[in-house]
This record gives structure tokens, sequence and C-alpha cells, in this order.
């Protein structure tokens, strides 16, 4: 989860190469049904569970192309995850069908980043340099307690990985996807 030092925030890993419709991302999946009562327990993408007591209606769908709105009836929020009942699923047989769905809301429904902070899928793609060199794009995010690891892959499969760490990020532009970075012996 994410952890005040962390430079990224989880609010979705899932908007690059999921969803079609531009302005949708989700948010958390569907795991399993809690209960008899229609009650979906979700893994949630978002590095902020209370994100999820503010949301009046979502859309839950495989892809951001075939999404149905739900209407929200309540929220509980339990340790690492979040249990959602929706308006019109009252039974187990109901839910199970939401199963494995994603669940997503509105691109200006997000949260608010602070200075220094991006969303994982606004840096996913983005190439990395050190000093004019590139080092490759960055495929993926590690979630670690003392801080993110931002993973670049090079043209011939070799992974670098890269603290995400002030010392370290140079330039993080997200508008071009570009990162530079500092040249740390033993990083590269």
């Amino acid at each position: 989860m994410y952890d005040s030092t962390s430079l990224t925030k989880r609010e979705t890993e899932f908007n690059h190469n999921l969803s079609e419709k531009p302005q949708c991302v989700a948010i958390g999946k569907i795991t399993r049904c809690i209960g008899v009562r229609g009650a979906l327990k979700i893994f949630p993408f978002s590095s902020s569970l209370q994100r999820f007591l503010s949301l009046k209606e979502v859309y839950v769908g495989y892809e951001s192309s075939k999404i149905e709105e739900q209407n929200i009836c309540s929220v509980e929020l339990r340790n690492d995850c979040v249990v959602i009942a929706f308006e019109g699923i009252n039974d187990r047989t109901s839910a199970e069908k939401l199963l494995t769905k994603y669940i997503f809301i509105d691109e200006e429904q997000r949260i608010p980043l602070q200075n220094n902070e991006w969303f994982i899928d606004s840096i996913i793609g983005s190439d990395v340099f050190v000093e004019e060199k590139s080092i490759g794009k960055i495929i993926d995010v590690l979630k670690f307690p003392a801080q993110d690891v931002w993973v670049a892959k090079d043209t011939l499969g070799k992974e670098t990985l890269i603290p995400a760490v002030l010392d370290i990020l140079k330039k993080v532009d997200v508008h071009n996807k570009v990162v530079m970075i500092s040249a740390i012996d033993g990083l590269l």
C-alpha cells in the first residue's frame, strides 16, 4: 500500500492497456462475495482506502468500454480491502456475477496528488535516460515499505531497477513520458 515516503500512488496500474474509454480509471477489482446479502470484497488499486467512502456511483466491468454504472448503497473499510454493497445486488447469486470485474471511476474523480507524486499509469511507458543515454522504458512499479522501485526494460530485455527517490530522479515529465535519473554507482 501507499506509504507517505512513497512517490507513486496506486490509483491504478490498469489504466494502460485495459481501457478504451479514455476518461475512465480502474481503482479496484472485485475479488469475492461477503455473506449472503450481495456485499462484495474489493481489492483496491488506490493508495487511499478513504477515497471509496465518498463515492456514490462507480462503473463495473472487465474493461471500460463494456461497463455498467452501479449505485453504491454502503462502503465498509476493512484492513487492506473495501466491502461495497450496490443497489439492486441483494443476494449472493447476483453478486457472484460481478466477481473478477474491475471498479472504474471517471478520471476527474482521482485523488489529488502532492508535489513529486505520480500515478503509476502516468509513468508506465516513460523513456528513462541517464545523461542523454536511454536505458529503456518503465514497465512496472514495485511497492516496497521504504520506497517504490521503478522497473525499466531496454530493447534487449535487460531490466534496471530504479529506486523512486528524489536523490535519483532528476526529472519526471509525465506529459512527454520522459524520466531523467542520476548515474549512481551500482545502479546500472
